[in-house]
């Protein structure tokens, strides 16, 4: 923007501008900082006490403010869903480590 601030850019824009394998770049970019945004805070995902204190303050928050009735939220789920999607990103890199370093073994030069 003019006014220097950096804005997202919108999704119709995004899929125009890059292919299918740098939007999966970009993805796996965010990935590996760990870096989340929980009610425009910024947090390392790595930081599990910071982050589910955020989360917390998040959920009273949209209770208070919208009046939305809790729901049952077990956060030993979310947590071993998101150690789970942890695991699987980093043996997908693994497996496209190997690989790439198979590919540079074959190469003639």
């Amino acid at each position: 923007m003019r006014n220097g601030a950096k804005i997202n850019l919108p999704t119709y824009y995004r899929n125009k501008l890059f292919t299918e394998e740098e939007r999966e770049k970009l993805w796996i970019d965010k990935i590996e900082k760990g870096i989340v945004w929980v009610m425009g805070q910024k947090v390392k995902i790595d930081n599990t006490e910071e982050y589910e204190a955020l989360l917390e303050q998040a959920r009273h928050d949209a209770i208070r403010l919208q009046g939305h009735q809790e729901q049952n939220w077990d956060k030993q789920k979310y947590f071993k869903k998101l150690e789970r999607q942890r695991k699987k990103q980093q043996e997908e890199m693994k497996k496209w480590e190997n690989h790439m370093f198979q590919s540079t073994e074959e190469c003639p030069f």
